[in-house]
């Protein structure tokens, strides 16, 4: 990965990326992180991926030190803590100074730990898509008062020392400006990209019989399952045939409705996917916290509209009567309206997915994406000459 005069010649960049997972073996890292690191090849640069995951002893000193009584707070709280912010920056701060020499700009994906924990790195630009103080305002924050100040003040420090900072939404902009002091003029709003391979060529796939919805959500009560089970109960009283496939990682409490609800597992495999939304004639998703919405985009680039929630960076990606619906967070009665209206109008269906699948084509790309980051990797990596 040497730069050859020809590469300074054309402005092609040698990027370290740093997620926090591997991309190229991990469905679920691959599937959330692959697109973006092939469209910035396409815009020239040369990609060399890292995987900031700490190896499994570290992982159960951190469960060890996290353990608490209350188990769900316990999981909540594994990999989510100051202890693992630290190892996971000490890590890959080893691993980039080794390969400084071969290394013109950082890319760090998400705000889960610090590739400039030693400062002598290459200069880095962090790209997020939420922050701490933003979970803690939501309900089921995953900690504690004062674990959210211990890590806020190590995410505030990973966002002082990078060059540049990149976000998805306008809300986390915000965040960054107004919670964590960071200068407007450092941040950039970038937006985020479907991961889909290429947007389907043929019309949307709405109208079916019955008419059925599409909830994904691996967290079941994050993602807002328990809203979708009674909203659609009541949606079901007006159209008695309707339908609702529901994605979800563990079986559904036993207290919730399930008439007309077919459980199916969720998965990272695209193909199984697209069989989901080619069934599906729009998608729910009443999320009590949400960092931005890839299953929206993914559900809007082959052709379906979505109901989603106000307050959430979601309200960005969705326009309000035109690509899909936004509701008040955790209005059942709202959501059941918009539910039952959809259940019941193929056309309005019809003509917002397709609304849907414009504006993904338009603007939620992967390219779109590294078109926007790109420059700023390079302005980055011109600081440190």
């Amino acid at each position: 990965m040497a730069r050859t005069s020809a590469d300074v010649a054309t402005g092609r960049l040698r990027v370290a990326a740093v997620v926090r997972g591997a991309v190229g073996s991990n469905p679920k890292f691959g599937t959330k992180y692959s697109g973006l690191l092939a469209a910035l090849a396409d815009e020239g640069h040369m990609i060399e991926p890292y995987d900031a995951t700490m190896p499994p002893l570290m992982r159960a000193v951190d469960a060890v030190l996290a353990f608490q009584p209350n188990l769900g707070r316990w999981r909540r709280s594994l990999r989510n803590n100051a202890f693992a912010f630290r190892r996971r920056s000490h890590l890959i701060s080893r691993r980039l100074r080794a390969a400084r020499q071969r290394t013109d700009v950082v890319l760090q994906v998400g705000g889960v730990f610090d590739a400039r924990w030693d400062e002598r790195q290459a200069p880095s630009v962090i790209y997020t898509d939420y922050t701490a103080r933003m979970a803690a305002e939501r309900p089921l924050g995953r900690r504690t008062p004062r674990d959210v100040e211990r890590w806020v003040q190590l995410e505030r420090r990973a966002y002082e020392r990078a060059h540049t900072l990149c976000v998805r939404s306008k809300m986390v902009r915000d965040s960054l400006v107004m919670q964590y002091g960071t200068p407007a003029g450092r941040v950039h709003v970038v937006g985020g990209g479907a991961n889909v391979d290429g947007l389907p060529s043929c019309r949307p796939s709405v109208g079916h019989n019955p008419p059925t919805a599409l909830f994904i959500g691996r967290d079941f009560m994050r993602k807002g399952g328990d809203l979708v089970l009674e909203a659609f109960a009541v949606a079901r009283r007006t159209i008695p045939n309707a339908r609702l496939l529901f994605a979800t990682r563990r079986p559904i409490p036993g207290r919730f409705p399930t008439a007309g609800v077919v459980s199916v597992p969720p998965a990272w495999d695209r193909e199984r996917m697209m069989r989901l939304y080619a069934q599906a004639d729009f998608l729910v998703l009443p999320a009590r916290l949400e960092t931005w919405g890839d299953v929206l985009l993914e559900s809007m680039a082959h052709g379906l509209p979505c109901i989603g929630v106000r307050g959430e960076p979601m309200q960005e990606i969705i326009r309000h009567r035109i690509d899909g619906a936004l509701i008040p967070a955790g209005d059942v009665a709202r959501l059941a309206v918009w539910m039952r209206r959809l259940l019941g109008d193929v056309e309005r269906c019809r003509d917002w997915g397709a609304s849907a699948q414009r504006r993904v084509a338009r603007q939620f790309l992967w390219r779109h994406v590294a078109q926007r980051i790109s420059p700023l990797l390079e302005a980055a990596a011109e600081s440190a000459r």
